[in-house]
């Protein structure tokens, strides 16, 4: 019940966000709302850990962006931070490597896609399935591809902001 409201509310709040932007990228330093710790990343952190070169965008934004920018088979030369929940995975975890293939997704829209062999944040591996859950609401950051017509976000990325508490898990 806890997280459903937790969810409830982060997804009011995006909509906000969402609304306000006009689907324009949404600037990182307004991913936290009054100071709220997502995962093991606080508000502040997330504000000063943004690149140059990223943008914030949602999962709509990223796949538009992936099919209208992109040729089939080519990858972004900039990074973005992508926000979206957990749909489901097309790879769970696998322990050998420290990575998990979530679907995200805005609820929004029935924009979807795949965060292709996402690891935990700083780029460590995930020691456990109970950090990355359906339902979390997550900040992944990577370059978008256009994988033959399909939008993801390259291996290579990592999660840096989650909802789950159990995403505070260790790192190595």
């Amino acid at each position: 019940m806890t997280k459903l409201f937790r969810h409830t509310i982060l997804l009011i709040a995006a909509i906000g966000l969402f609304a306000a932007c006009d689907d324009n990228a949404i600037p990182s330093d307004q991913m936290g709302i009054n100071g709220i710790t997502q995962g093991r990343v606080e508000y502040d952190t997330i504000r000063n850990l943004r690149e140059a070169t990223a943008d914030t965008i949602d999962v709509a934004a990223a796949v538009q962006y992936g099919l209208d920018s992109l040729k089939s088979g080519e990858t972004s030369t900039k990074s973005f931070y992508v926000l979206g929940m957990v749909k489901g995975f097309y790879q769970t975890l696998d322990v050998n490597y420290g990575n998990a293939s979530p679907i995200i997704t805005n609820k929004l829209s029935d924009r979807q896609m795949i965060c292709f062999r996402l690891k935990s944040f700083n780029n460590a591996k995930f020691t456990s399935e109970s950090q990355l859950q359906v339902g979390d609401i997550v900040v992944a950051y990577g370059k978008i591809q256009n994988r033959y017509g399909v939008p993801q976000l390259t291996q290579g990325c990592y999660l840096v902001t989650s909802d789950n508490p159990e995403a505070e898990g260790k790192t190595e």
